[in-house]
């Protein structure tokens, strides 16, 4: 056993602060903690420590500088904990939350002084707000950015899309694959048709999007390449965001079905032909943090656990930026 570094977490039980040590044991990355009343944790990381130590240097040197702290692009907003949805997989168990809904009056006071700010309007489900298009004017008229995150279930009418819409919406759409038998473990209900048609209504009203997948391991991590080339050839998505289903909020889909970061690239690896390679997505973040230590004020958003790449639009197909520059 090897320690990487030294850092800080918490129990994940009871939530007490704790210290805990990255550690590496047979080419594998762990979290190693201690609670005095739960006991001893072991958490897996990463199944390639050597790509974890890869993508994590330079972060850490990144997340040192002051520069990079002060300049914050980004916010949640949540707007409700009401939702139409009972999702087995909410991190935030809505419709069981006691929560005092922000007014506009609030959020126009605490958003007054910021420029080009994206706003994440979060929930439960934003869209069963009913004065979200004056929240969503509210945020635009202030010079910022309103991103609103939706499961489709109303934007799949059209005539209420048009009543929101605004000059610099932005939507995260959830879109979890294409069979209903998927979308149900993880949502609860059988949505592929609904979002099908909020799809359709996004690109009429030129809306770009980003199509935000909840993978869980044996459920749908054999369609991540399946979605890429869904999106390629519809200009109006933007970005597709794979997020690994982790065990907290309702906590109805067991541990056992979160994958790691290195397993969600090492499948869209295999998904891709290669075209999306492990050795890419390591080099490609280390040109984003340097370019990030040396020019802070760029918009990108440097994580150590959400990992970026970009890819070209070639026709009805992608082209990975190592076609264009050598990483």
């Amino acid at each position: 056993m090897k320690i990487i570094r030294k850092t800080k977490s918490v129990c994940p039980v009871c939530i007490e602060n704790l210290d805990a040590d990255i550690i590496e044991e047979d080419n594998i990355a762990y979290m190693l903690k201690n609670c005095s009343k739960h006991g001893k944790f072991k958490i897996l990381l990463s199944e390639d420590s050597q790509f974890y130590k890869e993508v994590t240097k330079f972060y850490m040197i990144l997340a040192q500088l002051k520069p990079y702290k002060k300049h914050r692009l980004f916010y949640q907003l949540y707007l409700t904990y009401g939702c139409n949805l009972n999702c087995p997989i909410c991190y935030t168990n809505a419709n069981n939350v006691e929560y005092s809904n922000p007014s506009i009056e609030f959020i126009r006071k605490s958003i007054k002084n910021w420029k080009n700010v994206e706003i994440a309007l979060f929930g439960g489900e934003p869209t069963t707000r009913d004065d979200l298009a004056h929240i969503i004017k509210c945020i635009e008229n202030t010079g910022n950015i309103p991103v609103l995150v939706t499961n489709g279930i109303k934007i799949s009418n059209l005539d209420y899309l048009k009543s929101i819409k605004s000059r610099r919406l932005f939507v995260l759409l959830q879109f979890d694959g294409f069979s209903n038998d998927v979308i149900r473990k993880l949502r609860g209900a059988e949505l592929l048709e609904i979002r099908k048609r909020a799809l359709n209504n996004l690109k009429k009203l030129n809306i770009p999007a980003s199509l935000e997948v909840a993978v869980a391991k044996n459920v749908n991590e054999d369609q991540l390449g399946e979605i890429l080339e869904f999106a390629s050839n519809k200009g109006f998505i933007k970005i597709i965001c794979y997020r690994a289903s982790g065990f907290m909020g309702r906590k109805e889909l067991h541990k056992q079905y979160t994958p790691t970061v290195n397993s969600l690239i090492e499948a869209i690896e295999k998904q891709t032909s290669g075209m999306i390679s492990k050795r890419d997505v390591s080099n490609f973040q280390n040109l984003i943090y340097f370019l990030k230590m040396n020019f802070h004020f760029l918009p990108v958003y440097p994580c150590s656990s959400a990992l970026q790449y970009l890819l070209f639009r070639d026709g009805n197909h992608f082209k990975p930026i190592s076609e264009v520059i050598n990483l």
